[in-house]
């Protein structure tokens, strides 16, 4: 597991967090994930260094993305996955504009 240290998440421009739980996955051969899988959280720390421009981008996707875009993108058997993946883009949206970068 990657740990950063407090330092270092001072330096980043922005973190998503998301729930955490340890988990053996050493013998898992599919991939993908069921939608039992999904049921299952854990935390993720997903820290990245962007350039200005890509981060003003990113937050202007992430502006534009709509909910019929997660649907069409989606799993058709999986009902959840769209709102999940909008959960995932709120979150995103949320630390870009921490970071400075919230188009109106």
């Amino acid at each position: 597991m990657y740990k950063i240290d407090n330092k270092k998440k001072q330096e980043l421009d922005f973190l998503i967090e998301l729930p955490d739980l340890d988990i053996d996955t050493s013998n898992i051969q599919e991939i993908g994930k069921s939608q039992e899988d999904r049921l299952i959280t854990k935390k993720v720390l997903v820290a990245f260094e962007l350039e200005d421009n890509q981060a003003w981008e990113l937050a202007q996707l992430a502006k534009r993305i709509t909910f019929t875009h997660f649907q069409e993108l989606s799993d058709p058997t999986d009902k959840d996955e769209p709102f999940v993946m909008r959960s995932a883009i709120y979150q995103l949206q949320d630390a870009l504009k921490e970071a400075g970068y919230a188009p109106r």
